[in-house]
């Protein structure tokens, strides 16, 4: 016990709020004031033609602020975002399960008050399993309330440490394999940074000494 709270105490952690948000689709509207940002795949890849008339991909992205940040990237210890669902997904713990949400790095060069869809081809994760920084499925909530979904950043083969090392921003792209099989079906409507405040995007850091 002793040595936990040792090591508790050894980090400083920011929580940080996203500054923009984007939806990546072409008939999305106001990118300022929708309170949701979505994804979803073509049920094998997470990351295709966003731009083909049948939308079989679409992905959002979420950017953070890092200038008031001053330790260095290496003393990273953990690194979480976490992001908040709508109450009705749409699809169950074990569709999510199989197809978990996933955060990838993008160019964070955005602004979602001048952003325009055909912005996007800057802005476009790389696809393959070695450019997700992480991923976490979603367990729709019994209670009424939006549902968390918290992706550790430092689980995958993508290396955030290098990303952000002298950075004043930092974007992930959450992109999934989940396919909506018609309209209707299963996507992540996950809840941007015009929602409540509680449940806004948020990238949490911990660094130790």
């Amino acid at each position: 016990m002793v040595t936990a709270l040792l090591l508790a105490t050894a980090l400083s952690s920011h929580t940080l709020v996203a500054t923009d948000d984007v939806w990546v689709y072409p008939y999305a509207q106001d990118q300022t004031g929708d309170p949701v940002i979505r994804a979803w795949g073509d049920g094998t890849n997470s990351v295709g033609d966003i731009g083909s008339s049948d939308f079989t991909f679409s992905y959002s992205i979420v950017r953070f602020d890092l200038s008031g940040i001053k330790e260095d990237a290496s003393h990273l210890k953990t690194a979480h975002l976490v992001l908040y669902h709508q109450v009705d997904p749409g699809f169950t713990k074990e569709e999510s399960a199989k197809n978990p949400l996933e955060a990838r790095l993008v160019d964070p060069g955005i602004d979602e008050k001048r952003w325009t869809f055909q912005m996007a081809g800057e802005h476009m994760p790389d696809p393959g399993d070695d450019a997700i920084l992480g991923k976490a499925p979603g367990v729709p909530s019994v209670d009424g309330k939006p549902f968390k979904i918290d992706i550790d950043l430092l689980s995958g083969k993508a290396d955030l440490r290098k990303a952000i090392e002298g950075k004043d921003a930092v974007a992930f792209a959450l992109t999934t394999k989940m396919a909506p099989n018609g309209q209707g079906g299963p996507i992540y409507d996950i809840l941007s940074r015009s929602a409540e405040d509680q449940y806004r995007p948020r990238l949490v850091l911990a660094y130790d000494d």
